[in-house]
């Protein structure tokens, strides 16, 4: 079962790409060979990292190498190349996991597994952030939208997708006040009714909404921008919300 806001909430979806935050993160598969622009900035500042499938190739093969050994390499190993499988089997501190179960995807199955290692360790995190590129295959991408709304039946912490553009969660049923004065807002947004229609009202945005049902078959807020540095979100079905984000000058 979803989550339910009986009371409002306050969340600050873009700290998640702040080294303050306290993290894990995914670095899942892509069709096109890219490396994440964030991948150092991510990975300096995580708690536990975990590469899916032919992501691990990007890291092994590239200019990264042998220096960045994450927590876990998982997936059905389908992308990943007989040489890069290799080396991370021969690194002790890496725990390489087949997970061949084709009912879920590399990205659930990773999560299930980075959950487990939190709670064993008692690994104290504000975030998991699975780390895309946008394009590619479509189905691909909504897999990881799907993803989310299994997150809060895995785990009790918060997961966000970050792309090379947005970061996008998960609002539940009720109010929810984003703090949106991080410095890193790039100013759009969207509120996506993904699952069922929902009756949506906003504040502190562009072009807000009163009392309005969200759906594919009628309206979807996209390209709004921000215009408070606090804004409302309230629903009574989940919504996917994307923040597009900028990053500082000195960051890579």
């Amino acid at each position: 079962m979803l989550p339910n806001n009986l009371n409002p909430i306050v969340l600050t979806p873009l700290l998640v790409l702040s080294p303050a935050t306290k993290k894990a993160v995914i670095f899942l598969n892509n069709q096109n060979g890219r490396m994440h622009h964030m991948f150092q900035t991510l990975w300096e500042n995580a708690s536990v990292v975990a590469f899916v499938d032919g992501f691990a190739n990007l890291v092994h093969q590239g200019s990264y190498g042998k220096d960045y050994l994450p927590n876990f390499v998982t997936g059905d190993f389908d992308s990943i190349t007989p040489e890069t499988l290799a080396f991370y089997q021969s690194q002790e501190s890496v725990s390489v996991i087949h997970t061949p179960d084709e009912n879920e995807t590399d990205f659930t199955k990773c999560l299930r597994i980075v959950n487990t290692f939190i709670e064993e360790k008692q690994v104290q995190l504000k975030s998991i952030i699975a780390a895309h590129i946008s394009g590619g295959r479509l189905d691909h991408e909504l897999s990881l939208i799907h993803t989310l709304f299994l997150a809060p039946r895995i785990t009790t912490v918060p997961v966000y997708l970050v792309s090379d553009f947005c970061v996008s969660l998960l609002l539940y049923k009720g109010e929810t006040v984003v703090n949106a004065n991080t410095g890193y807002e790039g100013g759009h947004v969207g509120i996506i009714p993904i699952g069922k229609p929902s009756t949506v009202t906003t504040s502190g945005l562009q072009w807000n909404v009163y009392d309005e049902v969200l759906s594919f078959e009628t309206t979807i807020s996209t390209c709004n921008r921000i215009r408070e540095p606090m804004f409302t979100v309230t629903c009574d079905e989940p919504v996917l919300l994307t923040m597009e984000y900028k990053l500082p000058d000195n960051t890579t």
